[in-house]
């Protein structure tokens, strides 16, 4: 299970919207791109089940089941993330975790997409 670090202390301002969210797929890899309406790091967790999520504690952060990858730690607006070695044909699960500078964060409502 992928653990995601950081403080969930909220400070008042508000969690990153998650928007315009596309996916194109080949027959091993997966691209999504998608937009936040304030400068945000990104981590995608996917997998060919429904993931699992825990809610963190005031000290603790949220935990997702499944495989994670860092689409990227530094604060961006415009988001983009490969999956590559996966299976062909098969459906994947995934969920979007972004984070903005004041560690507001906020998680997409888990989705699909399919391989060739």
């Amino acid at each position: 299970n992928a653990k995601m670090n950081g403080t969930s202390v909220n400070t008042g301002g508000t969690s990153p919207s998650i928007y315009s969210t596309s996916v194109g797929t080949t027959n091993n890899s997966a691209t999504i791109n998608w937009n936040t309406n304030e400068n945000s790091s990104a981590i995608v967790y996917y997998g060919t089940s429904f993931p699992s999520m825990v809610e963190g504690s005031p000290t603790t952060g949220v935990t997702i089941g499944g495989s994670s990858m860092l689409a990227h730690s530094d604060l961006r607006s415009s988001h983009s993330a490969t999956l590559n070695s996966l299976s062909s044909n098969t459906m994947y699960y995934y969920v979007l975790y972004v984070r903005d500078a004041e560690g507001n964060e906020s998680i997409s409502w888990p989705a699909t997409f399919r391989t060739n």
